[in-house]
């Protein structure tokens, strides 16, 4: 569409930013975040260094992202080479919205909660902490210990957010997720708070009358399904906001003073290990192929 007036569903901003862009630029890339545009460019860029986009269009949400995709299609319409991407956090759809998802090769979820999820990786980690410890990367590597960390935040967290999950299923106005990581970690290890599980299911009891045990039939059934999907590692399940909180808070306790977190999620994106998105970049080159062979609808 060249006319931003007949733009239906996205904001005029969104609108104009997508018009003023897409001609400029091999593909176009939706994104749910605001405000975290800079981010993703510096991941696709990593990714995709073949193609040339020169700004990222973020919906501001699943629900928009959805409009967006149902307003823009799959390609721009004054340009059919030039594909619409749209990369879309996992959450808990594959778990308990699985039939509402949308099924297009140019309409991408994520395999793990979020984008976040794919910066956790140990080498990029060491590498981080050999700066700020100042010793080589074998010793950086058994001084932080993170696989022990990621170990036992994922099995502390599965649980917390199970019942995140079933509350989204069953009781999707009570705020789940987008609760504070320090409602649940200790802001001194990075690692679970003692009695916080505890309080929040009492909270739940209390303020909503919701008791956890009672419930645990439903809550070993969304497992069950989160299993068959991704085996028995539940790193996918829980959110990497969540898990970087973690594990920069205990990275503080491994001698790492002298960083904060905006800047250590900075180098984590700029040293992602693109290996582990190589399904997303599969999955885009395809839509892609698709585009260039006039496949896509």
């Amino acid at each position: 569409m060249s006319d931003v007036q007949n733009l239906e569903y996205s904001d005029e901003a969104s609108a104009t930013r997508y018009v003023f862009f897409k001609e400029r630029q091999d593909i176009n890339i939706f994104i749910e975040d605001q405000n975290k545009e800079y981010q993703y460019e510096a991941i696709f860029k990593q990714l995709l260094p073949n193609y040339n986009f020169g700004a990222i269009f973020a919906s501001g949400g699943k629900p928009a992202m959805k409009k967006m995709f149902e307003e823009f299609g799959a390609f721009d319409v004054d340009n059919p080479t030039h594909p619409n991407i749209y990369i879309v956090d996992g959450d808990f759809d594959r778990i308990i919205f699985s039939t509402d998802m949308v099924n297009h090769p140019n309409y991408i979820y994520l395999d793990a909660y979020n984008i976040e999820n794919y910066l956790i990786d140990e080498n990029s980690c060491v590498r981080f902490a050999c700066g700020k410890l100042r010793k080589c990367e074998e010793e950086t590597r058994n001084t932080i210990k993170f696989n022990e960390w990621k170990d036992k935040i994922v099995s502390q967290a599965k649980e917390l957010f199970l019942v995140y999950c079933y509350l989204k299923s069953y009781y999707p106005q009570i705020k789940n997720v987008n609760n504070s990581p320090y409602m649940f970690l200790d802001a001194k290890t990075g690692f679970e708070r003692e009695g916080a599980f505890d309080d929040y299911k009492n909270t739940l009891a209390t303020e909503y009358n919701i008791d956890i045990v009672q419930e645990q039939a439903k809550i070993t059934e969304l497992r069950n399904i989160y299993v068959s999907l991704y085996g028995s590692d539940f790193l996918n399940l829980i959110c990497g906001k969540f898990l970087l909180t973690s594990l920069f808070t205990y990275l503080f306790t491994k001698g790492i003073k002298k960083a904060n977190q905006q800047e250590f999620e900075w180098w984590l994106i700029n040293n992602i290990n693109i290996s582990r998105l190589s399904f997303l970049v599969e999955a885009i080159n395809t839509a892609i192929e698709r585009q260039e062979a006039g496949v896509a609808i």
